[in-house]
């Protein structure tokens, strides 16, 4: 399966802190642009804490079309930029990590790696395996 060069950025149906689109209008704007042939999708965690993540792992499911989902892993401590004085143990902490992919896998409603297509800037690719 080949990735879309174009992708969909779900900034905006993340609900808080964001835009906080409708569901309904999120989901159908999801998969109208899956049937126009897109098949990357850049969430982030910090999209509604999982939010976007979730609409995409449904959109996924209803379409029926194995989906190239691009995330984020947030700092630990939230900063964004990072300032200078942080260290990368501090923000990103091995069990940080391992929350943070947890929570995207269970947003996502995924078991990976057996079936990892998703993208983190720890970048974790997910493809089919």
């Amino acid at each position: 399966e080949l990735v879309s060069q174009l992708g969909f950025g779900c900034w905006g149906i993340g609900k808080s802190e964001w835009i906080g689109a409708d569901d309904a209008e999120s989901t159908k704007a999801l998969l109208n642009a899956v049937e126009q042939g897109v098949s990357l999708f850049d969430t982030a965690y910090v999209y509604g804490d999982g939010h976007s993540e979730k609409l995409v792992g449904a959109a996924e499911r209803e379409c029926g079309k194995k989906l190239f989902i691009a995330t984020k892993i947030p700092s630990k401590k939230y900063e964004w930029p990072a300032r200078d004085q942080s260290t990368l143990q501090e923000s990103f902490p091995r069990e940080h990590i391992i929350k943070i992919t947890e929570g995207i896998r269970i947003s996502v409603g995924t078991m990976f790696p057996q079936t990892s297509r998703i993208i983190s800037t720890l970048f974790i690719i997910r493809t089919t395996i």
